[in-house]
């Protein structure tokens, strides 16, 4: 192409112009797209940035979430383990026995099942370091249901010994027969097979 093609070609453009008969609207149609991909563009790069954001902040909460169970694992730990302890300790209490061996002599202090307290409070035994931490660890509802029986039979025990007590004192007091004595011994040796189961 020489340049006598080419200044022709320019003089050709350059009368279209002027004429104003050219057809722009192919030009006016690809700048409009070319602003709403700019447009798009732009609203991509921020969902981008918003989901790398809300990510992030889903791993700060599984992280958060990872801590959490490491504590609770940590504290259900040690919480057995002072559990096993406390009840430990129980057993090998040396006043254990010695408690146990004196019911019998704190029968008259203890209120009965037809000795209602005044206060209107059950009268259970005071609770030991054992039964406490298996209250905190909701543990107890099996020992306090052991317990609670073991005591209404003691308690049923103790009022058959001094029902039989009575029977003998009155039967003392009105002269009965001489083999009347032997029936108490043997309520008296129930009653305490009675206490010792």
């Amino acid at each position: 192409m020489d340049g006598d093609d080419v200044e022709a070609r320019l003089e050709a453009v350059e009368r279209t112009l002027a004429d104003g008969d050219a057809d722009l609207t192919a030009v006016a149609e690809a700048a409009e797209r070319e602003h709403e991909l700019d447009e798009l563009q732009a609203r991509l790069d921020d969902l981008e940035s918003r989901l790398t954001n809300l990510a992030a902040s889903v791993q700060a909460v599984r992280g958060y979430v990872g801590n959490v169970r490491t504590v609770n694992r940590d504290v259900e730990r040690r919480a057995d383990a002072a559990l096993a302890k406390v009840e430990e300790l129980e057993r090998h209490r040396p006043d254990r026995g010695r408690r146990e061996s004196d019911g019998d002599t704190a029968a008259s202090s203890q209120p009965t099942p037809d000795r209602a307290r005044t206060d209107g409070r059950d009268d259970d035994p005071p609770e030991s370091p054992g039964d406490i931490a298996r209250r905190i660890t909701g543990r107890d509802d099996e020992q306090r249901d052991r317990r609670r029986a073991r005591d209404e039979r003691r308690r049923d025990g103790r009022g058959r010994k001094r029902e039989g007590e009575r029977r003998r004192q009155s039967r003392d007091r009105s002269g009965g027969p001489a083999g009347s004595n032997a029936g108490d011994d043997e309520d008296g040796l129930l009653s305490g097979l009675r206490d010792a189961f």
